[in-house]
This record gives structure tokens, sequence and C-alpha cells, in this order.
């Protein structure tokens, strides 16, 4: 029983959520699970007013939204931009937000990049020009997870 207290505790700093709300989530199904410790760091806007094409897959990584010759790109959440660029092979006009030691979004495809790397940006703050399309994704920890489930409904 000790260990088991342990490990709730050491789960629960990792997903920043107190023991006995991780008590109770063990109890409900995975994705219900997820959707509970995303709550706490839950993203309020979305990255474009726009509607998705391709949904996030485990080897496609991103959520791919239609883009809108008037439309801008926007930071999901606070947050300080911590790439601009090309270097990285297949995402073009790149820009990647770190929001807080768990979460990173990254934005590619955009027709025109408005920040700089070491910006600090706001939620809502445009960051880009849309292009004919904005590949979006979320990675907790460092692992892409689906942005579906941290983002508000379109």
């Amino acid at each position: 029983m000790k260990r088991v207290n342990i490990v709730l505790l050491a789960l629960s700093l990792l997903l920043n959520v107190n023991a006995q709300s991780l008590g109770e989530m063990v109890s409900r199904p995975v994705q219900d699970v997820r959707a509970t410790a995303a709550s706490k760091s839950h993203f309020r806007i979305r990255p474009a007013d726009t509607f998705t094409v391709k949904r996030f897959s485990e080897d496609g990584r991103s959520l791919t939204l239609k883009g809108s010759p008037i439309g801008q790109v926007k930071a999901v959440g606070d947050g300080r931009v911590v790439f601009v660029g090309n270097d990285l092979k297949g995402y073009s006009n790149l820009i990647i937000i770190k929001h807080d030691d768990s979460f990173l979004t990254a934005y590619s495809e955009s027709r025109t990049i408005l920040v700089q790397k070491g910006d600090a940006v706001i939620e809502g703050q445009p960051i880009a020009d849309m292009g004919e399309t904005l590949k979006f994704e979320v990675r907790l920890f460092g692992k892409p997870v689906d942005p579906e489930l941290y983002l508000p409904p379109f």
C-alpha cells in the first residue's frame, strides 16, 4: 500500500494534479483521465478562426487547418517563442512557443511570421499571417498529443 501511495504522489506531481484527484482518476477510463489532466492547462482559444481539414494521427502528429487569405495565426496561450525558422525538415515557417514546463505548441506553413525567437506572447496575439493551411501541434512533455483534447471546440 505504501508503494501505491508513492506512485500516486509521483504521478500527481508529473500531471500537476493533487494526489486525491489522481486517486479518483485511476478508476476512470484513460481518455477521461487525459481530459481531466488537460483541463488544468486547457487552452481557451484556437490558433485560427477556421475549420479542420485533417485530424491528428500518431504518424501525422499535427492538426491541419484550412487557411484564409486574410486570416491570422494566434498564440493559443501565453508563452515564449523558442524557435522560428525553416531549419526542421517538413516544417515551413515554423514557430514553436513554450507555454510552461509541460506544453509546447508548434505552428507551421504560415505565410508571414510576425514574431521572433525570444519574444513573449500572450493568448490571442497574432504570431503569423495565415497561409493556405496551418499545421498545428501540441506537445506534452515533448510528445505529440491530439490538439483537439486541449483546444475549445470550433
